[in-house]
């Protein structure tokens, strides 16, 4: 039986909570032997260097952290918010972002 593939999908600014929140179920869920991956669809105001550095100043790793569309049986969000904060800001995003956003969110969520 092939292993299931998660991906926990964030779109906060690179100090919320929920984000380093979701850094740690992935890694846990890692830890458990479920390949999950975090997607972050950086906000528009911020680079992704913002998010490594905020990760890697509270974290030791920055392992399964990726900023582009991976394909996943499931796409998992932790909060209504890391969908309505892309949605209603989806003007500001640049063409990559509305792309991987659309991607990611085709199917549906659990």
């Amino acid at each position: 039986m092939p292993m299931m593939r998660l991906n926990v999908v964030v779109t906060s600014k690179p100090g919320d909570g929920l984000m380093h929140y979701s850094f740690e179920q992935v890694q846990y869920l890692n830890d458990l032997g479920i390949n999950a991956k975090l997607i972050i669809i950086p906000h528009y105001k911020f680079t992704k260097e913002t998010y490594i550095e905020a990760l890697s100043e509270k974290y030791i790793h920055m392992k399964n952290v990726y900023f582009d569309y991976e394909e996943a049986d499931v796409n998992l969000i932790m909060g209504r918010s890391m969908l309505t904060l892309a949605y209603k800001s989806i003007k500001d995003y640049d063409k990559k972002n509305k792309l991987t956003l659309r991607l990611l969110f085709k199917k549906p969520l659990k």
